[in-house]
């Protein structure tokens, strides 16, 4: 069973992060997209994990944006029911 811990990387304080959401996809349980917005354009990527040494990462995009979109994929046994369960109440999304 996982907890999902994310970090918005790349975003220095004086970003001004906002609207951040995350969704599970409806078709598969271990994709979720998280989406943010920042005032200043960066390069803004997210480290994920289920501790808080993280593990995982997505790619650093190539161009700076204040628009962000990023897919997680989570381990294989985020689809067991207990754990996606955890996983809704991290995310506060319903699955």
């Amino acid at each position: 069973m996982i907890s999902l811990l994310f970090v918005l990387s790349g975003c220095t304080g004086d970003a001004g992060i906002s609207d951040v959401e995350a969704a599970v996809s409806d078709d598969i349980v271990t994709v979720v997209t998280v989406t943010w917005s920042t005032e200043e354009a960066v390069l803004g990527f997210v480290e994920y994990g289920a501790t808080e040494e993280l593990g995982y990462a997505t790619a650093v995009p190539t161009e700076a944006a204040t628009e962000h979109r990023a897919t997680l994929l989570l381990p294989a046994d985020a689809d067991d029911p207990a754990t996606a369960a955890r996983a809704e109440a991290a995310l506060g999304v319903e699955l």
